[in-house]
């Protein structure tokens, strides 16, 4: 048996004796009240309206209005083209829901996001009002002109652009990661990461080039020459390990390591103390990327530097904003600065020798094992 259908607002003008013009002012929170009587009127319209069972109609509201009142967070099927931490969802969520609307999460295979035929209407597809573009790279051409050529209000998300997009600042984030080592007086330091070519950037993230950048940047404005490490990309987990066991047991090793990600700090954790090193008495170590939020053999939370990731949310719903209202315009792109997480780390320590003030620096003694981590 089919459910009832819901009462319209003409059905409820005739109960409550007004017109249904009134009706639909009061139960779209466009009523008036300039007298006691006419909020008592409202009152009793929406209690009348819940008594009958009416429900809002979204799609008739959005073809009055033009206005669907929601954003679709577009998403590719292909899982590692898209990056959706936690606290980048929050933002996009808290940021709508502040400007009462909603959230549409949408998964399409890239032959959608190229068809000629579909790009026009994907917006009516997915009742959405405007698109935040979760790709962080491998993005087809055709679609990026697509949706330029038809307007449709876009904003790219994880992807480095001039315009319609906001994206982490990994070139500041490497600099500022090692600009932070450099201050515990560490001059040995190591970067281990992919360290791509040129014409690598259809198949990897805009980030693994721009944080080696940063770091090379700020090593050569100390002075200094970048040591940089890459393992080979066969057996990627073991040539890592590999490596670091060869590269810590150097004549002068590096002091410090920055890795591209928190795995990889992981990894050269575990290598340190298969060594025997203290961390971080003999070796600081600290990641790129979010926050390691795991405890390390229940001995170390990773110190690391990472974008932020919700003001990035936020700051993709305001751009938004402005391209559905004037979806011709191109917005400039911007670009979100990261911070060091040192309030939630212990791998990160001065090195033995002078700092960079000249004065003498004692590294201290590594931490003692915390048990089983329930202290954390």
């Amino acid at each position: 048996m089919s459910e009832p259908r819901t009462p319209s607002i003409y059905a409820i003008a005739r109960e409550a004796g007004v017109s249904h013009a009134t009706v639909a002012r009061i139960l779209n929170g466009r009523g008036i009240y300039r007298r006691p009587t006419d909020a008592q009127r409202a009152e009793h319209i929406r209690r009348l309206a819940a008594q009958m069972g009416y429900r809002p109609n979204a799609a008739a509201r959005a073809t009055a209005s033009g206005r669907f009142g929601s954003v679709a967070l577009l998403l590719s099927t292909m899982g590692d083209r898209s990056n959706l931490p936690q606290p980048l969802l929050n933002g996009i969520h808290d940021a709508l829901a502040a400007q009462g609307m909603h959230l549409t999460v949408t998964r399409l295979p890239d032959e959608k996001l190229t068809d000629a035929g579909y790009v026009p209407k994907i917006l009516r597809e997915v009742s959405a009002d405007g698109l935040l573009i979760d790709y962080t790279h491998g993005v087809p051409a055709a679609m990026i002109e697509l949706i330029k050529q038809h307007r449709l209000p876009a904003i790219w998300l994880n992807t480095k652009r001039d315009t319609d997009a906001v994206y982490a600042d990994d070139l500041g984030l490497g600099r500022l990661a090692t600009e932070h080592l450099l201050a515990l007086g560490h001059r040995r330091i190591g970067y281990l990461g992919r360290k791509p070519a040129p014409d690598d950037n259809q198949v990897m993230h805009y980030s693994q080039l721009d944080r080696l950048r940063g770091h090379e940047l700020a090593m050569r404005d100390a002075g200094l020459e970048p040591e940089v490490r890459r393992p080979a990309l066969h057996r990627a987990r073991q040539s890592r390990r590999d490596l670091l066991h060869a590269w810590l047991r150097e004549p002068e090793p590096p002091t410090a390591l920055l890795t591209y990600r928190g795995t990889d700090a992981q990894t050269a954790l575990f290598v340190a103390q298969e060594l025997g090193l203290a961390v971080p008495g003999d070796l600081s170590v600290m990641a790129l990327g979010s926050p390691t939020t795991d405890w390390v053999a229940d001995r170390w939370w990773v110190t690391s530097a990472s974008p932020d990731e919700r003001a990035l949310g936020e700051r993709a719903v305001a751009l938004l904003e402005q391209k559905i209202a004037q979806p011709h315009r191109e917005q400039p792109a911007v670009a979100i600065p990261g911070h060091v997480h040192q309030e939630k780390g212990n791998t990160c320590a001065p090195t033995r020798g002078r700092g960079v003030d000249g004065s003498e620096e004692a590294r201290p003694a590594s931490p003692a094992p915390l048990g089983d981590g329930s202290s954390k």
